[in-house]
């Protein structure tokens, strides 16, 4: 992220000096939008990639009848609800990454609407860019939504059985009636 916001001061002191001085250099601007854009598709693609290690785990980790002992459903539940958190930070992080490119598309559109038949090209295709960027990652917001309510349905559908064996809780009982009755 400091990379990220390095590079976002420095376009927004880049424009501050061109409305400064009356002349944007739309190059410069177009330079720090890619470097942008290219950290968000590592972001994205490391939320992925994590997102498939965290699947793959929980798969390695999964019994096939799902009925396990109590100490296992303690870990299962502690380790979905580690996944959980991690992909809620993870939905964070896009939805952050989706408000900022909604917030310039919509200075954009202003920009068009005000240029009216002026507009640059340039301005029409970044808006459009952007709404593909978005839906992509509403998509990808709702993927891990779904994953988090797989999640939650897989440690609700698993059976916790106790340790005990038949015979100990027949010692138990016997134990517990001879301690009463001395």
């Amino acid at each position: 992220m400091n990379q990220k916001q390095i590079i976002q001061e420095c376009k927004d002191a880049e424009m501050t000096r061109g409305l400064e001085d009356g002349y944007v250099n739309q190059d410069k601007l177009d330079e720090y939008d890619e470097q942008l854009e290219m950290i968000d598709k590592q972001i994205a693609e490391a939320t992925v990639e994590q997102s498939t290690e965290d699947n793959k785990e929980k798969n390695t980790n999964s019994t096939d009848n799902n009925v396990m002992t109590e100490e296992e459903y303690e870990q299962r539940k502690l380790m979905n609800i580690m996944n959980v958190s991690s992909q809620i930070d993870q939905i964070e992080i896009v939805s952050e990454v989706k408000g900022k490119l909604d917030g310039e598309a919509k200075v954009l559109k202003a920009e068009i609407e005000s240029d009216g038949s002026r507009a640059l090209e340039s301005k029409k295709d970044r808006v459009n860019e952007i709404e593909n960027k978005t839906s992509d990652l509403l998509k990808q917001i709702g993927d891990k939504t779904a994953n988090i309510n797989d999640n939650i349905t897989e440690v609700e559908s698993s059976v916790c059985i106790n340790n005990d064996t038949d015979e100990e809780k027949k010692e138990s009982l016997y134990d517990d009636y001879i301690d009463k009755n001395e």
